[in-house]
């Protein structure tokens, strides 16, 4: 029996029951990730990059009225949306109490706004208790991965008076609390810290406590948490209007779809860091960001979702991977910054998938921005077009005889199915290799470069044949190694042939039957768990000596587990092509993770095995696929002029869409597009609708 039960809400979520129950909700900003508890407190809290500023599950929170704890029957209402967490509980013995915890917008600053209000006749006694302890051994972990050596903390309370203190363990890591009225009392042991405070709500009155907490690093000061405090009020309306505009970037008659946008575009937004001069660039999601890293892979997929509201943000993307490309061209699964000696390292090296994601990351953000500018930009050395072409020629070094012009993935597990072995040539691989053709085929004719347009749209087209060839002749397998061993299981990455138009539409019909037919586990009758998802795979992998860690298992991992961004291809793919089928893989994960209480999008889940990390970047691919496969919103170099399609769901309106240099409403209405610059109403839109 759940505690909980959850529901889609407009930009967010809304769950209901016990008010003992936990309801735990991941935030992140530019400098922090934290997890509400639902409970009035905070489960986890670390600093973006760098180490974790509370034990996890060590903070406490409860209250009295009167002398007396909420009763067992009590219930509550919790609304998780961007950055917040509000929790509505019922009144007891006369007073209503809500509870709201968010972040700062950017700085590393969490605040905790709890209102007593009396609707007794009576005064009413509130006495309040919190606490939480100091992860001290995170701090030790990441000296030791950065510098190679810790030191013993001496670590110094200093207590301004009753509403301030702070807490220093070392040079650059100093805690700061933070209340808007005083404690009645306050204990700290080691690094354990206790509080108290007892309120009088006088009949027909609401008091409000507000806590500030700041695992501080920087800049951030005991004077700045004093500012801060005082001036919460407007911290928390800047949060207010973050999640109106959330709300408003997508509306339509779709309960479902309207919560959907909202819940992966704020994964995307979330996700994204700027640590300084140098590193701008999207974190994976929660459990990856210790060493602080960017992905090209995960980067390309979370960017999508954030790319037309926040163009600027992708620049720095670019220029970020960019450190991260050997002088051949290898490039690394990610690139890692050290925020102490500002100094970049690449994550696993050689991983091949990464070098066309550079690529395609580029042509899409040029396609948007028409900022040709980013190519000239220097790192290292060289401009980030040659660090492009670099990349793609060290692609080009391991192409096929029998099949001309398509790469050769080398006998190693270094792509996004980082659990198998996958040698030779691997569909996943290809497709993508064909797309990062195509894409500086474009990026060199827009921006002027005759001679590479040429080459490269030469090299794409044999591509292109040749995969089509390998496909008539093997099927629609997984991967063919060069000794002949064939992984024929159906696999989602196939979704990846319609999106890159390199299937006919014939090809395409079938490719989306068979995903649906072997995938789609409402139409799998073999797998044994029922309804719950799309598979990443199925049959699951055959060559056990292929397998390593998590994906050895059936149901798991890479291995048939449920994987949110694949599911956005997949909707994306089945949207561009008509099919009828594609709410299933945009929304049937969705209502899982709400069935389960995950209220921030999952890295994977499955039926056996349980899920990855939350508030995963990637994982925002749906909302993408709403975008681009919804209303068909895909530019490309080639065309000055985008053409608009009606979406499947009926009426709908897309706000704050950064289209190269203007803001648009996009709207639908009545079955008639209507399309508006924002920035300037006179303005000649480029849309064909």
């Amino acid at each position: 029996m759940h505690a909980m039960k959850h529901w889609p809400m407009w930009g967010g979520t809304r769950s209901e029951g016990d008010s003992c129950a936990p309801v735990m909700y991941d935030i992140a900003n530019n400098r922090l990730m934290a997890q509400f508890d639902g409970v009035g407190g905070l489960h986890r809290y670390s600093v973006a990059g760098r180490w974790k500023v509370l034990k996890d599950g060590s903070w406490y929170t409860g209250w009295t009225v009167n002398g007396e704890p909420a009763p067992l029957t009590q219930r509550k209402t919790v609304l998780c949306s961007g950055k917040k967490q509000r929790i509505e509980y019922d009144v007891h013995d006369g007073v209503r109490v809500t509870a709201e915890l968010f972040s700062h917008l950017n700085d590393n600053a969490l605040i905790a706004v709890y209102e007593f209000h009396n609707e007794q006749t009576a005064p009413a006694q509130i006495d309040f208790h919190f606490g939480f302890e100091i992860d001290a051994a995170s701090y030790h972990m990441e000296k030791l991965r950065t510098e190679g050596r810790t030191e013993s903390l001496k670590p110094e309370l200093q207590v301004a008076d009753e509403r301030l203190f702070s807490y220093s363990l070392a040079d650059d890591y100093t805690v700061y609390f933070a209340a808007k009225d005083p404690l009645n009392s306050f204990e700290h042991e080691d690094n354990r810290f206790q509080m108290r405070v007892c309120l009088t709500v006088e009949p027909g009155d609401a008091l409000r406590f507000v806590w500030l907490l700041s695992g501080g690093c920087g800049t951030y000061s005991i004077e700045r948490a004093e500012a801060d405090i005082a001036d919460w009020q407007r911290y928390a309306t800047a949060v207010g209007e973050e999640n109106a505009w959330l709300r408003e970037t997508f509306e339509s008659q779709d309960s479902q779809l309207n919560a959907l946008y909202g819940y992966c575009l704020s994964a995307s937004l979330s996700s994204y860091k700027d640590l300084g001069e140098s590193f701008k660039g999207y974190f994976a999601g929660i459990d990856y960001q210790s060493p602080p890293r960017t992905y090209f892979r995960d980067g390309y997929w979370t960017l999508l979702a954030s790319l037309p509201y926040r163009p600027e943000w992708v620049r720095g993307q670019i220029v970020t991977l960019a450190h991260g490309i050997g002088p051949d061209g290898q490039c690394p699964s990610a690139v890692i910054y050290n925020q102490d000696s500002g100094k970049y390292e690449p994550f696993w090296p050689d991983h091949f998938d990464s070098p066309s994601f550079f690529a395609l990351i580029i042509h899409d953000y040029l396609s948007w921005t028409l900022d040709y500018g980013v190519l000239q930009e220097q790192v290292n050395g060289r401009s980030v077009k040659e660090h492009m072409e670099q990349a793609i020629a060290y692609l080009r070094s391991r192409t096929s005889s029998d099949y001309p012009a398509l790469a050769l993935k080398p006998d190693h597990r270094r792509d996004w199915v980082d659990n198998v072995y996958r040698e030779g040539y691997v569909i996943y691989d290809l497709a993508l290799y064909c797309r990062a053709l195509y894409a500086a085929a474009a990026v060199c004719s827009a921006s002027g470069d005759e001679a590479g347009a040429k080459q490269y749209a030469l090299e794409y087209e044999t591509a292109r044949n040749s995969l089509r060839r390998l496909l008539q002749e093997h099927g629609y397998i997984n991967y063919m190694n060069t000794s002949g061993f064939v992984e024929t299981n159906t696999s989602i990455e196939l979704a990846l042939l319609p999106l890159f138009d390199l299937s006919s539409a014939e090809e395409t019909a079938e490719i989306m039957q068979l995903l649906s037919t072997k995938l789609e586990t409402r139409n799998n009758n073999d797998q044994q768990y029922g309804d719950w998802g799309v598979m990443t795979v199925y049959p699951f992998y055959r060559a056990v000596h292929h397998q390593v860690e998590k994906s050895m298992a059936p149901y798991r991992y890479h291995n048939g587990s449920d994987w949110p961004y694949l599911d956005g291809i997949y909707a994306l793919a089945k949207l561009r092509s008509s099919d009828e089928g594609w709410r299933y893989p945009l929304t049937r994960w969705f209502q899982v993770s709400l069935d389960n209480g995950w209220l921030t999008p999952v890295e994977y889940y499955g039926p056996v095995y349980g899920k990855g990390s939350n508030l995963q970047g990637w994982s925002a691919m749906p909302a993408a696929a709403m975008l681009m496969g919804g209303i068909g919103f895909m530019p490309s170099l080639e065309e000055q002029k985008v053409k608009l399609t009606l979406p499947p769901w009926g009426d709908c309106t897309f706000k704050h869409i950064q289209f190269r240099g203007h803001r648009y409403t996009l709207a639908v209405i009545g079955g008639e597009w209507q399309v508006t610059c924002e920035d300037d109403p006179a303005h000649e839109h480029p849309f064909l609708t």
